[in-house]
């Protein structure tokens, strides 16, 4: 991804999904931090360069002050919902990403890779 120009757009919610983050911003790549709860009072200091340089982006799609099973569907619906293409980590039939993956595939042009 770090050799490609596209804008990755996460939550960057995870453990996995923070290194991740770590790994872009070290290398100097595009992202959209969507939060799941309400803006940061202050932004994280780690944050500050990208944000200063053009490569970040931090947006909200709640106000609540904690990050709950629902804020973080609607940060991953609406995330997919502006998105070129989705990609997804693995998952079982039981996890909230399957009805997602469920309705991309089969009501979207939105292309899904799960990876």
């Amino acid at each position: 991804m770090c050799n490609t120009d596209s804008v990755v757009i996460s939550g960057f919610h995870s453990p996995l999904e923070k290194r991740i983050l770590k790994v872009l911003l070290e290398h100097k790549h595009p992202v959209i931090l969507l939060l799941g709860r309400a803006m940061y009072k202050r932004v994280p200091a780690e944050f500050q360069d990208a944000i200063n340089e053009g490569r970040m982006l931090i947006d909200s799609v709640r106000d609540f002050e904690r990050h709950s099973w629902s804020s973080a569907q609607t940060r991953n619906w609406y995330a997919a919902s502006i998105a070129d293409e989705v990609f997804l980590s693995p998952f079982d039939e039981n996890s909230m990403l399957s009805p997602m993956y469920y309705s991309l595939t089969h009501y979207s042009n939105t292309p899904v890779k799960i990876l």
